[in-house]
């Protein structure tokens, strides 16, 4: 993180998740985390943020990073290459990261963009879902994750397992920024649901 050997990062206050730490000194060793709370040990460099507070990185559970705000959401996706669209949702983790967000689980997008991003040590952790499941003409049907019937929604399940997808999403009912279906209606009956979660289970099993 600053380079090789032991360092410590003090500053005013120290919040470990809980409560606030004594201490609030984080101490590294070549970049890893090894101590919380701990005096320095001697002959480490410490480096004084002076009037901060450290605490550890916040966790954004529900994202689309390649979504970027401008327009309604079929806009935002419309008329971009999927090489692009990849950019953008890298240039999104990035600000992330820079606002301390360490961990994101990003639950739709466009072609498995964002799955291709997992790699990348310069971003937060992602956990990533690839397109969202939905009706035809459903929520986020411009993500390309369409399934007319039972069967083909559990395929699409069994498809982002193939791609090492870390979560599924479905979209069960409508939502509010797609108005081909509303919000208090089902886009999938609860059999369908647990039929492709249920095989999908299974299929782990066996591997």
């Amino acid at each position: 993180m600053y380079g090789s050997g032991m360092q410590a990062l003090r500053a005013r206050r120290l919040f470990d998740g809980v409560a606030s730490v004594p201490e609030p000194i984080v101490i590294f060793d070549q970049g890893s985390i090894v101590s919380v709370g701990s005096a320095a040990p001697r002959g480490a460099e410490v480096i004084d943020l002076g009037d901060v507070t450290l605490l550890p990185g916040l966790i954004d559970t529900h994202q689309h990073l390649c979504f970027d705000g401008n327009g309604t959401l079929e806009q935002q996706v419309t008329d971009i290459s999927d090489d692009d669209l990849g950019r953008r949702a890298r240039d999104n983790a990035k600000k992330a990261l820079r606002a301390g967000i360490t961990t994101i689980r990003d639950l739709g997008d466009r072609n498995f963009v964002t799955v291709d991003l997992r790699d990348d040590l310069d971003l937060p952790t992602i956990l990533a879902s690839g397109p969202p499941l939905t009706a035809d003409g459903g929520h986020c049907w411009f993500l390309g994750g369409c399934c007319s019937d039972a069967s083909a929604l559990i395929e699409a399940v069994h498809e982002r397992k193939r791609r090492g997808c870390d979560v599924v999403k479905i979209m069960v009912t409508g939502g509010a920024l797609t108005p081909t279906f509303p919000m208090w209606e089902s886009q999938f009956g609860a059999a369908d649901v647990a039929t492709s979660a249920l095989s999908f289970v299974y299929s782990l099993d066996q591997r």
